[in-house]
């Protein structure tokens, strides 16, 4: 007859493969009311949702392999993958305590223009590029950013039209100190943009620079740049924008 401790190791055995067979549409409910998986399969620790997402924002066809062992330290750590047809994305992602969050290794491109990226305007379109090897945030501000953001054929529609192609990039040594800093130029188009972006770490960023038509600007887009201000000797004009992420 088995003794208490051979009951209690084949309880805890159960427990174990249980737990690592856990399959995600039994945790889905348990899920905050503003996180959503949809046609949830896989287990809790190598799960897939053909739809998944927060608040407004989702994806399509979203996989994830959680890395358990890094729960001991209490961060939530995980491979996750979007192969949704306007956001096809990688990236290693890390959630620890105070409302920390790490990416590592992000890479994908993003389509302009699917409702997915709020911080261009509605009526554009285009690609996005991402390809950032480190990044913290904290609450949603950033508080270190190493990787190149590449925005290319960027269009809106009239009266704007063509907007050109644009590189944003973060360097380690400039994400030191209490900012992260980038820098911003163009990579052919309408416009000549040089600039830089520093962005604090309440979330307020700053945007400042200067820019130029060049001869393939619409006269709509010429008309936007001219009532930026006055243009020094090599025809460019200073701008600059502040706002909070």
């Amino acid at each position: 007859m088995p003794t208490r401790r051979q009951w209690l190791a084949a309880g805890a055995l159960f427990a174990l493969t249980l737990l690592v067979r856990l399959p995600v549409r039994w945790a889905a409910p348990l899920l905050p009311a503003s996180v959503h998986c949809v046609q949830p399969a896989g287990t809790v620790w190598s799960g897939h949702c053909a739809r998944a997402g927060a608040g407004a924002l989702m994806l399509g066809n979203v996989s994830w392999s959680l890395q358990p062992w890094l729960l001991l330290i209490g961060r939530l750590a995980a491979q996750v993958r979007s192969d949704d047809p306007d956001a096809r994305i990688e990236a290693g992602l890390r959630i620890g305590p105070g409302g920390r969050l790490e990416l590592r290794g992000l890479k994908g491109q993003v389509a302009i223009g699917a409702g997915l990226l709020p911080v261009f305007p509605d009526g554009w379109s285009g690609t996005l590029v991402l390809d950032v090897s480190a990044a913290e945030f904290r609450n949603g501000a950033p508080l270190r950013i190493v990787g190149v953001l590449d925005a290319s054929d960027l269009r809106q529609r009239p009266p704007g039209g063509e907007l050109g192609s644009y590189q944003l990039r973060f360097d380690e040594a400039a994400g030191r100190g209490t900012s992260v800093q980038g820098t911003l130029r163009d990579t052919g188009g309408p416009l000549a943009v040089a600039a830089r972006l520093q962005i604090a770490r309440d979330g307020d960023y700053e945007l400042g620079g200067t820019l130029m038509a060049r001869a393939a600007a619409s006269p709509a887009l010429a008309a936007a740049v001219e009532a930026v201000g006055p243009a020094d000797a090599s025809g460019r004009r200073p701008f600059s924008l502040a706002g909070r992420f």
